[in-house]
């Protein structure tokens, strides 16, 4: 039998007997899946010139953008590396016209809920599905927060060798020593775990930090969106008709997470004041902006706005943020 299948059969009882275990044994059972793991060579530095690198990247989709610089420094520290991207499944888009990695995986974010046994046994069946065969030398988390137990578990069963990324509760690094029973387990499932000084402080930088932190080159910190010719030429369909000489502003009344939204009772304010200028509004966003967006339509002077709300996808929102003057909106991944 090969390793992947070995480690198949493996996890196959692992998955039968913890569900018939009292959870103060769980991490008893973590550690005897790590000897597997060893045992079958997963755990073996690979030999120089022929890795295979995993960044699972677990996040919104302002958190994948800001990870752009992330893949293209880490391409150029691997420039013959084959290099696979694990992303939530609603980001992909985003993230499948990267030209710094080979393959982009995707994983449903839903599949995180539940108790522990039932996200373990997804996580394992994906990972058997799609990572052990391919024997990955490195695997990065760029994630730096305090709910990032799931996400790390996933980079320990991908059968990495070197796991590098932050700690579960990152936080406790500024503290003093974590907890004993959190730093087991943080270095079971990451071996190599990254302290950030308080001065680096915009997930941006962390990112690149990681990359610093293990030795390797950072030449450039911007990020960049990737989208195609189809994308563009919609957007170049969608703002054809706004004169030439009149500057675009590109309006984000949404967000993911509702303590980012500004009033927009408090845009209009604003923006009767800045529609005496030479501008035009493009609002862009999801159908849950839909209300918003008519009511800024209505109450602003015809002609002002252009509305797009509901009309496209995130990577024609993309080509069209290439072409805005300016933007003005909330904290969200369109910023």
């Amino acid at each position: 039998m090969t390793p992947h299948e070995q480690l198949e059969k493996f996890f196959a009882e692992f998955l039968k007997l913890i569900k018939l275990a009292e959870p103060s044994t769980y991490g008893s059972f973590l550690l005897r899946a790590e000897q597997e793991f060893q045992r079958l060579g997963y755990r073996e530095e690979i030999s120089a010139g022929v890795e295979n690198i995993l960044v699972v990247r677990f996040d919104a989709i302002g958190d994948m953008i800001l990870t752009s610089g992330f893949l293209r420094e880490l391409r150029k520290n691997f420039p013959h590396a084959r290099i696979t991207l694990l992303v939530f499944t609603d980001v992909r888009s985003v993230a499948e016209l990267c030209p710094y990695v080979n393959e982009v995986l995707n994983f449903d974010r839903e599949l995180l809920n539940g108790n522990f046994i039932d996200v373990l046994e997804r996580i394992v069946v994906f990972c058997r599905n799609n990572l052990w065969r391919k024997h990955f030398s490195i695997a990065f988390s760029p994630r730096w927060h305090d709910d990032t137990f799931y996400l790390l578990l996933m980079v320990w069963l991908s059968g990495a060798c070197e796991r590098i990324g932050y700690s579960t509760r990152p936080f406790n690094s500024w503290l003093g020593d974590p907890p004993a029973d959190l730093a087991t387990r943080d270095n079971l499932l990451i071996n190599h775990i990254v302290v950030t000084p308080r001065s680096v402080v915009a997930d941006a930088e962390k990112n690149f930090y990681l990359l610093q932190a293990v030795g390797l080159a950072v030449e450039q910190t911007h990020m960049e969106p990737w989208f195609d010719a189809a994308d563009t030429l919609r957007a170049c369909e969608l703002l054809k008709n706004i004169p030439t000489n009149c500057k675009k502003v590109l309006l984000c009344i949404g967000s993911r997470e509702l303590n980012k939204k500004y009033p927009v009772e408090k845009y209009l304010v604003a923006l009767k004041i800045l529609a005496k200028k030479n501008l035009t509004f493009i609002i862009v966003g999801g159908k849950d902006e839909l209300d918003d967006a008519d009511y800024l339509e209505k109450n602003l002077p015809h002609g002002k706005v252009l509305n797009l709300v509901g009309k496209t996808t995130l990577r024609e929102t993309e080509a069209i943020t290439a072409q805005m003057d300016y933007y003005l909106g909330n904290d969200t991944s369109v910023m």
